[in-house]
């Protein structure tokens, strides 16, 4: 019998293993996806990790993971994690109103440099009355990359390809049905991301059910040739992220979509026409419309939301040795490393 088998080779997946493996050296830890690590749902994430969130129950994610990622940074590959200049546009939020839901990082009124290469950068978006405020401590990952060194910086942690069929309880263990075989476990955790949960053969409290709200995310990519000295921009009250990516050549643009009751993505992570069409109308009504004809491609998938948009990590059993860790609600990336913190401290008195 393994130690701990997680389901899911996503974001919060391979984090929850890392850090499970990490802090308990003498566990044997499986992951288990049939993808793949980062090849789901975080395969089309933008990436960003910011210093603050809408809800207390964020910021307090936020907060408990910015040690866990801090601790990434000193040994991940080089531009896996880069930290950027970062600047937040408030059309009709007051900045003391942004300022309380800040948890971590600090704010500065904008240099002259940076108001002058924001005219100059996107001359077409109407700044008039807006107050502009830039931030410290806001990060970009690059989701499956940083997913795919977390697992292999783990010597106790196996990837194993496989579709999951069955959890089921067999006296003091979890007999976890799959492709390959079945294998046994004392501790399982759920981290499917939108995907349906397998079968489970054990009586759950209503309360415990894990969120099902699919929604559709989606990005373009601007190629607007970004350079290094570009800044990354969050239109708040329009809820648009521009993150340049200069040696991608291209800008990610990260746009909101009222989409929901979506399937999961089958694996291309392409916007279709009509998610580029939303993506254009947007960025050309709030950033300009010379910068939207710049748009072609970009990425896309789906990902499963919770209500205020807090991600659940949920015990499915009496002894907490059956988990449910997920609905990222988008922001996998930032909350990985405090859901995935949280999950192991419940995991440590199964």
């Amino acid at each position: 019998m393994i130690d701990c088998l997680v389901i899911g080779g996503g974001i919060i997946g391979a984090s929850v293993a890392h850090q499970a493996a990490s802090r308990n050296p003498g566990w044997e830890v499986h992951l288990l996806d049939p993808r793949g690590i980062g090849c789901g749902t975080t395969a089309s994430s933008a990436g960003l990790h910011v210093p603050f969130g809408a809800t207390t129950g964020i910021r307090s994610l936020v907060r408990d993971g910015a040690p866990v990622f801090a601790g990434y940074r000193s040994w991940v590959a080089e531009d896996t994690i880069r930290e950027l200049r970062f600047l937040v546009v408030l059309r009709t939020t007051a900045p003391s109103a942004f300022l309380a839901t800040m948890a971590g990082g600090a704010a500065h009124e904008p240099t002259p440099d940076d108001l002058d290469w924001l005219a100059h950068r996107y001359p077409e978006c109407d700044l008039a009355g807006h107050e502009i405020l830039r931030l410290d401590g806001a990060y970009r990952a690059r989701a499956s990359d940083l997913a795919g060194q977390l697992v292999m910086a783990s010597p106790n942690v196996r990837f194993v390809a496989a579709s999951v069929n069955l959890v089921r309880r067999r006296e003091r263990q979890w007999i976890v049905e799959h492709d390959g075989g079945a294998t046994a476990a004392g501790r399982v955790i759920l981290a499917v991301g939108p995907w349906d949960l397998p079968a489970l053969d054990v009586p759950m409290p209503p309360a415990a059910h894990p969120p099902g709200g699919r929604k559709r995310v989606a990005a373009l990519h601007a190629y607007n040739a970004p350079t290094e000295a570009d800044r990354a921009v969050y239109f708040l009250d329009d809820d648009v992220f521009l993150l340049p990516e200069p040696r991608l050549g291209y800008t990610v643009t990260s746009f909101y979509l009222d989409r929901w009751d979506q399937p999961p993505g089958n694996g291309d992570h392409v916007p279709t026409p009509s998610d580029q069409a939303a993506g254009r109308a947007v960025l050309a009504r709030r950033v300009g419309p010379s910068f939207a004809a710049t748009c072609a491609g970009g990425r896309a998938g789906t990902d499963l939301y919770q209500a205020q948009r807090l991600p659940a990590v949920l015990s499915l059993d009496a002894e907490n040795s059956l988990l449910f860790a997920g609905a990222g609600s988008g922001s996998g990336v930032r909350l990985a490393p405090g859901m995935a913190a949280r999950t192991v401290d419940r995991l440590a008195i199964a």
